[in-house]
């Protein structure tokens, strides 16, 4: 007379998860339930028993992939709408910002200004002063350099190892145009065009909260965080800040003033008043800093030359397509 076989279950590792050892269970059932115990038919239990295991295994294995992706993305923390947004419309950010710096020409790429101490590089001419120069105005190529690097981005060996840029003088900068140094500073910058707008737009990101932890009272962290947020939710918003915050800075660098007085994106929204056409009233406000710049400067600075540009830069703010 055929006896009918209990597979039972010891301990095996693969099996802690409580509802693949119900289905174990209930196979076993089902299995030993319809076979005899011949000793042929023993081992084919046996054999289908270790195929449970196996297919069991092998569904936890691929199912933890997806579990651990589900767990990483709940970590990630979400970028605010308007950085969303920025990143969405880099690459015509990144041209409008490009054409007010360089005008769109790669000749432009790599200057020094007339009347300037540093030279200004990149599609938005970040600021790079000579080793040992007192530094006014906020540098940003050095920190340019260290973003591309976190992206992979081969940097010449001369480039890591500078402490400033090379150059002492314009005179010295114009005397190596035609340098192997130059030549590479050129392709690196020339082939970047994508990462270096993400480098402005982080520098967006983190603006506002490096703002507001200059200002005294939680009034005027609500105010100009207010008009912050009233500009970002606008068509043309996130390009406006992204370019001004490239152009003039946050507006927090002490160093950063005349007679007392800022430029930066503090002062533009310090300027606002609430009023029903946002765009109109932030560019107001940015012309209006940018004239009490200009009559504040040291006439040996000659910024009157700049005001024409600025002004058509900050137009753009109201104009730019959507």
């Amino acid at each position: 007379m055929a006896k009918k076989i209990q597979i039972t279950i010891n301990s095996y590792d693969e099996l802690e998860n409580p509802e693949n050892y119900k289905l174990f269970v209930r196979l076993n059932e089902v299995i030993t339930s319809k076979l005899v115990c011949e000793h042929k038919t023993c081992l084919n239990l046996r054999f289908i028993k270790l195929m449970i295991i196996f297919m069991i295994v092998i569904t936890n294995l691929a199912c933890k992939p997806i579990q651990n992706s589900i767990n990483q993305q709940s970590n990630e923390i979400v970028k605010p709408k308007y950085i969303q947004k920025a990143l969405l419309n880099a690459k015509q950010i990144e041209k409008r910002i490009w054409m007010n710096e360089g005008l769109g020409d790669l000749n432009n790429l790599i200057v020094w200004n007339k009347g300037e101490d540093f030279a200004s590089l990149g599609i938005g001419h970040f600021i790079w002063y000579p080793a040992g120069k007192p530094k006014v105005y906020t540098e940003t190529f050095p920190k340019l350099i260290t973003f591309l690097q976190s992206e992979n981005i081969n940097i010449p060996i001369w480039l890591q190892a500078e402490l400033g840029a090379p150059w002492q003088s314009r005179a010295e900068f114009q005397f190596a145009t035609n340098s192997y140094k130059m030549k590479e500073l050129h392709y690196l910058l020339a082939n970047t065009f994508q990462l270096q707008i993400q480098f402005i737009i982080q520098r967006l990101e983190h603006s506002l909260a490096k703002i507001v932890q200059n200002l005294p009272t939680q009034a005027r962290k609500n105010y100009i965080s207010s008009q912050f947020n009233r500009v970002a939710i606008e068509n043309n918003g996130v390009y406006a800040l992204t370019d001004y915050i490239n152009f003039k800075g946050e507006g927090i660098n002490p160093n950063e003033r005349y007679k007392g007085y800022g430029w930066g994106l503090l002062q533009v929204l310090d300027n606002m008043k609430n009023t029903s056409n946002t765009m109109v009233e932030f560019a107001s406000a940015a012309n209006f800093v940018l004239e009490r710049r200009i009559k504040n400067s040291p006439p040996a600075k000659n910024e009157h030359r700049w005001r024409n540009g600025w002004k058509n830069r900050i137009n753009t703010y109201i104009t730019f397509p959507n």
